[in-house]
């Protein structure tokens, strides 16, 4: 993570109070947030990562109006002040609570529930794991593990759109597009542009991780529905071509993988599960 430099300023008559004697509470947040703070006729420089700056930042506002209302600042209420800045990160963390509320047409294995997203991003990731040596490229499986975890967080306001929703698919773009610049921006700048970058990456298609990400995401439901007797495919009288339709990017990113997903769908176009064309 990058290392920034930002100056606040401190008005002069709260400048004692706010860093303290000998500038004993400028070294206490020092410590606790990794930053580096340099007091110089009342403006202060801040060094250090982005989301460290921006709590350094949290922690002196919250200070400099404490002052400003006639309190000798504590250490009680340094602590505090550093207590804050921390919890202000908490609506960015809790966003991703709310996958967990967006439901799949897929079932659970064992003829469960229908799955959430959360449980199906966590899903792909582990088998992405467990099946990287089956990739048709080399790829970094950090970046495509992270890539399962956060390609259906937009979800979140834009809902789950259905493979085989073909209204539903017309307008997805826009949804996700919607929804992406919204939760990102709940992020630290540099972590928002990272993420997005992956998001986009993703979408795009072209890289051997997005390609093999892209595998999982092909996979997982297919395996689920398959152990399920092929009960939601026949549920929404999903075609032969439909399925191969959306399949047909898998092989783009695992040949290997793909003959186990046409072995699949033949078993489940001659259980009369998948309806022919």
């Amino acid at each position: 993570m990058s290392v920034i430099e930002t100056i606040i300023d401190i008005p002069a008559e709260h400048e004692k109070n706010v860093c303290g004697q000998f500038d004993g509470y400028l070294k206490k947040i020092e410590r606790t947030l990794h930053v580096t703070i340099v007091a110089r006729d009342g403006a202060i420089k801040l060094i250090g990562p982005e989301l460290m700056i921006r709590r350094a930042k949290s922690v002196f506002n919250n200070l400099v109006e404490l002052s400003k209302r006639g309190n000798a600042i504590t250490e009680q209420n340094v602590d505090y002040a550093l207590s804050l800045c921390f919890t202000e990160s908490d609506d960015a963390i809790l966003e991703i609570d709310k996958e967990k509320n967006i439901f799949r047409q897929t079932h659970l294995s064992g003829h469960g529930r229908r799955e959430n997203d959360a449980e199906h991003a966590w899903h792909m990731a582990v088998m992405a794991y467990l099946l990287q040596e089956y990739s048709n490229e080399p790829v970094d499986i950090a970046k495509v593990m992270l890539m399962c975890l956060i390609h259906d967080i937009v979800e979140i306001d834009a809902g789950d759109t259905y493979a085989y929703d073909a209204e539903g698919l017309k307008t997805q773009k826009a949804r996700e597009d919607a929804a992406k610049e919204r939760i990102f921006s709940l992020l630290p700048d540099e972590q928002k542009e990272e993420l997005t970058a992956l998001f986009d990456e993703f979408e795009a298609y072209e890289t051997p991780e997005s390609k093999f990400a892209h595998s999982m995401d092909n996979l997982q439901p297919l395996m689920l529905n398959n152990s399920n007797g092929g009960a939601d495919w026949k549920e929404h009288e999903v075609t032969a071509q439909q399925v191969y339709g959306r399949q047909s990017k898998t092989r783009l990113g695992s040949e290997q993988l793909f003959e186990v997903v046409d072995s699949i769908i033949q078993q489940n176009i001659a259980n009369g599960q998948i309806r022919e064309d």
